[in-house]
């Protein structure tokens, strides 16, 4: 008697299922939604890279390449802004993506300034030191394996010019769940490495880099598969660095290390913190401005946790693993109304 041995499906096989159910998710997005319009996750610029332009407004020419474009929130917004003074190349693995891309670049008067390519990212020839700034916003966890990942952060790493910014944000841990059938499903991605070890990555490989921000949040949200629309939550890495020289350029650039970019934002995030205790127990600041600030210039060299920035003396703890934010809130609203400062 034969056994009845189903043979595992092979990894290629698997693969094409992710992509597939990821083109049909993103597919039916991109046909329903607009570039910025209202009530969509397209709607707004995604605010880690509108953080950035401050650091470039002294280039006088800047090439940027976006892996993982879609149809343009990060790539198109930052291009409108240094207009006549900035070059995009953009990648992403959907035709639908790139052709929806370029018709936003025609409809914002930029088709000349950005170049669309569709390819996995990983196949994507990256240039050694061609780029001032590399986007990869929700497009790593889409690479075909670990041993991908790693090889298209060390080609990242190389396509930066002295003084290049790399910007990371990635999924994961991630699970997606069934509210109906009260079941788990595999997670249709690619690739869904445990958090710390990503970070472990990124730090070997990014090891001399100026590490200009760096968090972890949960995050959950609905996404559409082909049976449904199912719950995903995702431990959400956000990860810029910078390729600092130790010296001034040349003046086509600032220095990355010199002053404004890195010291400038160690002075004004020590001038703030000082004060940001003291501003909410006097109102004239909310707990989620002081939120939002902590995530934009927390730098690893210094880390600090949101307790230890609201100076509510914290016990020793792993940085990174911070308090929850309605807990600090409850203790600093404890403190408000009992007078303390």
């Amino acid at each position: 008697m034969k056994n009845n041995i189903v043979a595992a499906p092979s990894e290629k096989a698997v693969l094409e299922t992710i992509r597939k159910a990821e083109r049909f998710s993103h597919t039916r997005q991109y046909e329903r939604e607009e570039l910025f319009g209202n009530g969509s996750w397209l709607q707004k610029p995604v605010k880690t890279i509108t953080d950035l332009y401050p650091f470039f407004e002294q280039y006088s020419w800047i090439d940027i390449l976006d892996l993982g474009c879609g149809i343009g929130r990060s790539c198109i917004p930052f291009v409108c802004h240094f207009r006549n003074k900035c070059k995009a190349e953009a990648v992403d693995i959907l035709d639908i993506a790139v052709e929806k891309l370029l018709f936003n670049c025609r409809k914002y008067g930029i088709e000349k300034d950005v170049a669309g390519a569709i390819m996995p990212l990983e196949a994507y020839p990256v240039r050694k030191k061609a780029f001032d700034l590399i986007i990869a916003v929700s497009a790593l966890e889409h690479v075909e394996s670990k041993e991908a990942f790693i090889c298209t952060l060390e080609k990242i790493k190389s396509g930066l010019k002295d003084n290049g910014i790399f910007c990371m944000i990635m999924n994961t841990e991630m699970t997606e769940f069934d509210a109906e059938t009260g079941c788990y499903s595999p997670p249709q991605f690619e690739l869904n490495l445990k958090t710390e070890e990503t970070r472990r990555h990124l730090h070997r490989i990014f090891t001399q880099f100026s590490i200009l921000k760096e968090t972890v949040k949960k995050q959950e949200y609905e996404i559409l598969r082909e049976s449904g629309p199912l719950q995903l939550t995702t431990q959400v890495v956000t990860f810029v660095a910078a390729n600092v020289k130790t010296q001034e350029t040349d003046g086509k650039s600032p220095a990355v290390g010199s002053g404004y970019f890195i010291g400038g934002i160690k002075e004004e995030r020590h001038r703030m913190e000082k004060t940001f205790k003291q501003r909410y127990l006097a109102g004239e600041i909310s707990f989620e401005e002081i939120d939002d600030y902590v995530d934009t210039w927390n730098n690893s060299e210094e880390p600090c946790t949101l307790r230890e920035y609201l100076g509510l003396n914290a016990e020793e703890e792993d940085v990174w693993i911070e308090d929850s934010d309605e807990a600090l809130q409850e203790l600093l609203d404890k403190q408000k109304k009992e007078g303390g400062v």
